[in-house]
């Protein structure tokens, strides 16, 4: 009885541990990308725009995230990629264009270059403040193989820093898709 009584307890303890949150791969050929997300980022099967995929994260307090990809080909005849401009000439082009605007509500809190997939990357965040809330988005812009890719991601300020790791973590894993080879 009290080996029972054991195997009940050992039982009850592993299905009411709280469960790690495992990276999942999400691929999709029609955006052409692949990367391994948190399963705690759901994908949106709304699908408005053919080019475009929606993740959502649901925080407590009834704030959701989310993050957006979209893809566009580019002409491979064009011989320039971003690898080709300084960072100082990528950073240049997010500046220029928020010293044009007179949208008084969007503020530029960081602009950077980073790398993605070993290529440069524009990262830039920007906060949009309404009435009380004040909005983060992060923007991810980079070329690879003739595509290019626009990743945004918006959240609360309140959930910046766990979205930002998040979009870190997969960033590093993100990858053109590739057709899996077929099995003989």
């Amino acid at each position: 009885m009290n080996g029972k009584k054991s195997l009940a307890m050992l039982l009850l303890f592993i299905f009411l541990m709280p469960a790690q949150c495992l990276a999942g791969v999400y691929s999709n050929q029609i955006v052409n990308f692949t990367v391994n997300l948190p399963e705690t980022w759901i994908p949106v099967e709304y699908n408005t725009i053919e080019q475009d995929v929606v993740f959502l994260r649901h925080f407590p307090g009834g704030y959701d995230s989310s993050l957006t990809i979209k893809s566009q080909e580019v002409d491979s005849s064009t011989p320039y990629t971003l690898d080709d401009l300084s960072d100082k000439q990528m950073k240049d082009i997010v500046d220029s264009a928020f010293n044009s605007t007179e949208d008084t509500t969007k503020t530029l809190l960081e602009n950077k270059v980073i790398q993605v997939a070993g290529h440069k990357a524009l990262y830039f965040v920007t906060r949009t403040a309404e009435d009380d809330t004040k909005v983060d988005t992060v923007w991810v812009l980079f070329l690879l193989k003739n595509v290019f890719y626009t990743i945004s991601v918006t959240t609360n300020t309140d959930t910046y820093d766990k979205v930002v790791s998040d979009l870190q973590q997969m960033l590093k894993t993100f990858r053109p898709y590739e057709v899996p080879a077929e099995v003989v």
